[in-house]
């Protein structure tokens, strides 16, 4: 995993627009956001991402606050992803996904990776809420990424060490994240898995038992955190979300895609 350049406001980049055939499994994400396509424009900030999933919709800054910037992608097919500038409330309502059983969530985003404390980076979800899936990022006892599932108001996690990020020092991060959660499995250590680009991790801490489905709290799709006193940071490209398993060569399938894209 390459490591970001330590980025202080948008860069320039791009150029040229070749063709990019989008992987098999995006034809039935239920949301998918995407920094190519959907950004509505308020002068120089994004004030609204419309999904290009089935679910439809777009996820919108709950004031002008939280409006973000735009970053030019240094890769070569002119993708605008959103540079995180006053990172809460920017979300989707009106998801009404329902509980399942089996949800996968699919991110690139590019970070500092020692926030302290951890910071929210996408929720299938709402932080706020008594039932989500969330990733965060930033510190526990070291670097850390954190996959919390909330069910019912019972929380259960798995950590992962960021050093499967090539962190060094505090340069920005490039994290391109895959959570599989499968509530089929018989073994709850089972049900929750996460990958880094095509590589499974295995997790450092585990805090309590997994779940056998899932909830949308307050039925949203939070694209940055909603908690303003634990603000996102960075940038994100790319926000997936499947209500069904995909398969591994779907995830590989996928991580091509993402590699064409996001390749610093």
């Amino acid at each position: 995993m390459a490591i970001g350049v330590g980025i202080s406001g948008p860069r320039g980049g791009g150029g040229g627009t070749p063709s990019l055939a989008d992987p098999s499994s995006f034809a039935d994400a239920y949301k998918l956001f995407r920094s190519d396509k959907g950004f509505t424009m308020v002068g120089s900030q994004i004030e609204r991402w419309d999904c290009q999933g089935t679910n439809g919709g777009q996820a919108l800054a709950s004031s002008s606050t939280y409006r973000q910037s735009i970053l030019a992608n240094l890769g070569k097919y002119d993708f605008q992803d959103m540079w995180i500038s006053q990172g809460a409330n920017f979300y989707q309502t009106g998801v009404t996904a329902g509980v399942q059983s089996n949800v996968v969530l699919q991110t690139v985003y590019q970070t500092y990776p020692k926030h302290n404390p951890m910071v929210q980076y996408m929720t299938w979800g709402d932080q706020n809420a008594t039932d989500y899936i969330m990733i965060e990022n930033g510190i526990s006892s070291t670097s850390r990424i954190k996959v919390t599932i909330r069910r019912s108001g019972v929380t259960s996690y798995n950590m992962y060490s960021f050093t499967d990020f090539d962190s060094t020092n505090d340069q920005r991060v490039l994290v391109k994240l895959t959570i599989r959660f499968d509530g089929t499995q018989a073994t709850a250590a089972d049900r929750l898995k996460c990958y880094s680009g095509k590589t499974l991790l295995t997790p450092v801490a585990t805090s309590g038992t997994h779940p056998s489905d899932v909830d949308n709290g307050y039925d949203r799709h939070s694209v940055l955190s909603s908690h303003t006193s634990r603000l996102s940071w960075g940038t994100v490209g790319l926000q997936a979300v499947w209500l069904r398993d995909l398969s591994v060569a779907e995830i590989e399938e996928n991580i091509d895609w993402i590699d064409q894209i996001w390749n610093i």
